[in-house]
């Protein structure tokens, strides 16, 4: 997730329990909140106006904060993306962030091509 690609090594158990504290919390307390909505105005009511909700939060954090979502990806991609568009963005850590450690792609050893090998000739 974001959230584990993005929290620093050593503070990522501690990200990753508050993200569960929060994501455990709120999902049964909106189920529960909806599920009083819906009895009262109906099921279909309900989850249109959750999704318009869900629309306008999005199409709102677009417009207010452009390109906020480009360093949610993978480091890879979010690498890939500013050296594209030259935007800045945060450096990656080699030590902290493993993943995104540029590696050699040519790790193994290519077979023996009879081709490459002398003749007769040349050998002597």
């Amino acid at each position: 997730t974001v959230a584990q690609l993005r929290a620093p090594t050593e503070m990522r158990g501690r990200v990753m329990s508050v993200n569960m504290l929060i994501l455990g919390t709120l999902y049964p307390i909106g189920a529960v909140v909806q599920g009083r909505i819906a009895d009262s105005v109906g099921l279909r009511t309900t989850t249109t106006v959750a999704a318009a909700l869900l629309a306008l939060g999005i199409v709102g954090q677009r417009l207010l904060r452009p390109g906020s979502d480009r360093l949610m990806g993978p480091p890879e991609a979010v690498e890939l993306l500013t050296a594209a568009t030259g935007s800045g963005g945060p450096d990656p850590d080699p030590v902290a962030d493993p993943v995104s450690t540029p590696t050699n792609d040519r790790t193994t050893i290519p077979a023996n091509d009879p081709a490459d090998e002398p003749t007769s000739e040349e050998a002597r």
